[in-house]
């Protein structure tokens, strides 16, 4: 998902670059003559920059917090990024002749100066509010305001594509149930009786029978589990909680080494310092919550 979203900013930003360059660049030289005006063209670009790098900044900061979680650290780095580039519009990007009044060591030239019955008006970048009391928005404000509204497309992007690929993953995981379920169904009469613990998982609006001794390993999802069977590919993913799973396993063949994982353990073949390996060849972390008692376990001999 990150490399698709990588590659839209790229696009888009290149679009903006590319298209500026035109505009500005075609128009010729201040002086009418015809030709590539490239002095326009990095002028132009020396307005968008600030703009592009607020923008990438911002992604950079966003992308960290959402994947470790951290909406605090966002909000101080996203406020922070606003206020510096509301200081840049506001202050550094200002040009003269954006100014309010004559810039400093000026003053009025000779047009300016008053003759027989005239009245002097005001000087330039001086003058009143147009009828009606409305005030154009200042250019840096504009900036400013363009600033925001790339935050929240950049937001918004993300919280699309986020849900685009939940979705995606979600109608994989149910085609990939369905082949599981109708394999567990076909042998749920078997397994009921040759007298093996057999649980029942809710997955959609069906009920999958499961027989435990197929189980290597559960890993948990919030509200929901994945099961790890033997001769299945992918997980059954069902409706489950695991502490209450952890009590109707059998006793002592299943243990529970991490908050999210519980594993079966006849099937560990290797245990290290925080990880255990399965026979299969996978590895599942163990915390230091339960690390005693599996060292127990190993140590026992079972």
């Amino acid at each position: 998902m990150r490399k698709r979203e990588i590659w839209i900013y790229a696009a888009v930003w290149t679009l903006v670059f590319t298209v500026s360059m035109l505009l500005s660049g075609f128009r010729g030289a201040p002086d009418g003559a015809s030709g590539f005006n490239w002095r326009a063209v990095m002028e132009v670009w020396r307005q968008i920059m600030p703009v592009f790098t607020l923008f990438v900044l911002h992604d950079i900061t966003a992308q960290y917090c959402i994947k470790h979680k951290q909406p605090v650290i966002y909000a101080i780095i996203a406020l922070i990024l606003a206020g510096g580039y509301a200081y840049y519009c506001i202050t550094l990007s200002r040009s003269p002749e954006m100014g309010i009044g004559p810039g400093p060591g000026t003053g009025p030239g000779p047009e300016h100066v008053m003759g027989p019955g005239q009245h002097q008006g005001p000087p330039p970048g001086m003058q009143g509010p147009p009828p009606g009391g409305f005030r154009p928005i200042h250019p840096e404000w504009l900036k400013f305001i363009l600033g925001l509204l790339l935050i929240g497309v950049n937001l918004g992007l993300k919280a699309f594509l986020n849900m685009y690929e939940g979705q995606r993953r979600y109608q994989q995981l149910k085609s990939e149930n369905i082949s599981i379920q109708q394999a567990l169904l076909q042998s749920a009469e078997k397994t009921s009786t040759e007298g093996k613990t057999v649980l029942n998982f809710k997955a959609g609006r069906r009920t999958i029978p499961v027989s435990a001794e197929k189980i290597r390993y559960v890993e948990g999802m919030s509200e929901y589990i994945k099961l790890h069977l033997d001769g299945e590919e992918s997980p059954l993913v069902a409706l489950y909680n695991m502490k209450r799973l952890l009590e109707e396993l059998p006793a002592g063949k299943f243990m529970r080494i991490h908050r999210s994982y519980i594993v079966a353990l006849s099937r560990i073949r290797e245990a290290g310092t925080s990880t255990v390996t399965l026979d299969s060849g996978e590895v599942l972390p163990v915390s230091s919550t339960y690390k005693a008692a599996l060292r127990d376990y190993l140590a026992s001999g079972k």
